[in-house]
């Protein structure tokens, strides 16, 4: 319930305020505009930060 209510809150604030407020209370989400003919993403959190990939031993 809480991630529909998070999720229509970010929907009617827009990425450029919506970002913000991620930020502010430690969420992850990814936001898509569209910019003319071009989507854009918006990538924001924890979720999105690089990776090493994992070692498989041999």
């Amino acid at each position: 319930m809480m991630a529909d209510a998070w999720a229509t809150a970010l929907m009617v604030r827009g990425s450029r305020e919506g970002v913000d407020l991620v930020r502010r209370h430690n969420l992850d989400a990814l936001f898509i505009d569209r910019d003319g003919d071009n989507l854009r993403e918006t990538r924001v959190g924890r979720l999105f930060e690089t990776r090493s990939a994992p070692e498989h031993a041999a």
